[in-house]
């Protein structure tokens, strides 16, 4: 118990919370891997999870494990702890499910509840009779699919509490349950029950819990609810059903589901399961979708990963990260080296596989990252269909640049565009490598420099792609604009791929005809079109300078979904005839 501020009292529990009791696995790393290998939703002793939960503040403790409270009931001889329960109950009308957090039972309760999971409102209808205190978990995730309007109203309707911040769900989806959730008060809810043929509810508003969701045994705590002090359980359950409840703590990160996910594959590993470990693994397989369009992704191999789990199994967040990024960079500086000077080069750029290479190292983060954004994009569609609105104005659009430490007309156009756009609502952001004395840009760390072939002198620096997904997904670009297709550039386009962005490709340069003019071979100019190709069909729009450059590019054979105009300009005051020098 702590003081406020105001002088009052508060207490802080974390209302979801997992031990190696729970049931059927619902986690994201472990969903769908199948009873028949037996995978673990956690494999934190609930004693354990009690006490992870005491050392991160928490002034009382729960387990809500999934279809059990058997761990929840060796926990009872603890004066400030609360029996929970994780049900997944079931919408008839669309085969839908939500999960239900229940607070407060016993047994008997347990035993009622299970046997109403197949029928969300029957479930409802009895937690409301026997005023057992429940709350909707993670709101906005749709376990069985998308969500719609009708199914929010519903869940609306049927939950007076809802958690707004969920420990493993990304910040936009908590954000979204927070929003939505506040904007409808009594009259929206009876309005609603009326429309979907729902009893009316006897919450006139809507109220929000916080809870880590943790699995791992790591983060219990970091994720919490804030009520009014009070010393016994009966209180604590009382301000809960009122909805005294304020939620605090961390939302879901990159980081913390790639920790418990490996925590979990090393506990199963040495358990002396490894193919249960290898199934979790399995899951850091690039998205389908991204492989689908990405031509030479190596693939995953879990076996390469299973070798470092021991030890990565015991790093903390910033351990694991530090490990395998370090491992992919010299693996790809490794890989620049190797090349040469010489058109093996462009090998390497020929496929925005081969930037991926060595990719293994941090295939779990890219996987998250493509989880999160996919995750991300729906709850952005859902805003849109709740009549929510966008939560910023204007649009935010990061610039990929490769090479602004050089003087040259792409340069130059760019700072040109970022200077322009100052005063504009547009969040647009100028993004380069290795040029960390630029004016208002984001500077990314070079881990390498790829020799340009054909222009003596020129490097490129190679950022890690990373490092460049998780810039993106922390600025949280509406549009993603590639200059190049540099080192650079093609992180930034994958990332868009992987997070779904749409990539605008800007085509300055007829790179191919280039290529020829200055190797004198028409071979090398063959290459560096296949390669440049490759690049600007994957884009979702390709900028031109004029129309007569996307003929050109069409009758080439470029299958270019859209593309528009962006017209070269010049400057009257820089290049006017009053600055000519006589003679």
């Amino acid at each position: 118990m702590r003081r406020t501020a105001n002088g009052g009292e508060e207490v802080r529990v974390d209302l979801h919370l997992h031990s190696q009791a729970s049931g059927s696995a619902t986690n994201v790393w472990v969903k769908g891997l199948g009873d028949e290998v037996g995978v673990r939703e956690s494999y934190t002793p609930p004693e354990e999870a009690y006490r992870m939960a005491k050392r991160s503040g928490m002034d009382f403790v729960t387990l809500t494990d999934h279809e059990t409270i058997d761990g929840a009931l060796t926990l009872l001889h603890h004066p400030d702890f609360l029996v929970g329960e994780e049900v997944s109950a079931r919408f008839p009308e669309d085969e839908s499910h939500v999960d239900v957090l229940l607070f407060g039972l016993d047994a008997g309760i347990h035993v009622e509840a299970q046997s109403r999971r197949n029928d969300v409102y029957e479930l409802v209808e009895y937690l409301r009779e026997a005023r057992v205190v429940h709350v909707l978990a993670h709101p906005m995730y749709g376990a069985s699919g998308l969500l719609d309007r009708t199914m929010i109203e519903k869940r609306f309707v049927l939950f007076g509490l809802w958690e707004f911040v969920n420990g493993s769900r990304p910040a936009s989806q908590n954000r979204l349950a927070r929003e939505a959730a506040q904007s409808v008060g009594a009259l929206d809810l009876r309005q609603m029950a009326l429309r979907h043929g729902l009893d009316a509810p006897p919450h006139t508003r809507i109220a929000g819990t916080g809870g880590s969701d943790d699995h791992g045994g790591i983060y219990g705590g970091a994720t919490y609810t804030v009520l009014p002090g009070g010393a016994s359980r009966e209180e604590l359950l009382e301000a809960l059903g009122a909805g005294e409840v304020e939620p605090g703590g961390e939302d879901g990160s990159v980081g913390k589901v790639v920790h418990t996910a490996l925590g979990l594959a090393g506990a199963a590993l040495e358990s002396g399961r490894e193919g249960r470990a290898s199934a979790i693994l399995r899951r850091f397989a690039l998205p389908r979708e991204v492989l689908r369009r990405v031509k030479g992704a190596p693939p995953v191999h879990e076996n390469k990963l299973l070798r470092y789990l021991p030890v990565l199994a015991q790093l903390d967040e910033a351990g694991i990260r530090s490990a395998l990024s370090s491992r992919y960079e010299d693996h790809v500086s490794l890989a620049l080296k190797e090349s040469g000077l010489g058109f093996p080069a462009l090998d390497f750029l020929s496929s925005i596989g081969g930037f991926m290479d060595g990719h293994v190292f941090i295939s779990p983060y890219i996987a998250v990252h493509g989880y999160f954004g996919r995750e991300t994009k729906k709850a952005s569609e859902l805003r849109d269909e709740l009549g929510l609105g966008g939560q910023r104005e204007g649009l935010r659009i990061g610039m990929f640049v490769d090479g602004m430490d050089r003087i040259h007309g792409v340069s130059t156009m760019y700072r040109s565009l970022q200077f322009m756009a100052a005063d504009r609502a547009d969040g647009l952001r100028l993004v380069c490598c290795g040029a960390a004395g630029e004016p208002g840009a984001t500077s990314l760390r070079p881990i390498a420099t790829l020799r340009v072939p054909l222009y003596d002198g020129l490097e490129l620096a190679v950022p890690s792609f990373l490092d460049v997904v998780d810039h993106i997904a922390k600025e949280e670009y509406d549009v993603l604009h590639v200059a190049t297709p540099g080192p650079l550039g093609l992180a930034a386009l994958v990332a868009g791929l992987l997070l779904g962005i749409p990539v605008v490709g800007a085509y300055h340069t007829e790179f191919g005809a280039y290529a020829r003019a200055l190797s004198g071979d028409a071979f090398v100019a063959v290459i560096v079109e296949l390669a440049v190709r490759e690049f600007y069909e994957r884009c979702s729009v390709v900028a031109v300078p004029s129309q007569a450059t996307a003929l050109a590019l069409r009758n080439r054979g470029y299958r270019i979904r859209s593309f528009e105009t962006l017209k070269n300009g010049v400057d009257g005051e820089l290049f006017t005839t009053h600055k000519r020098e006589p003679d």
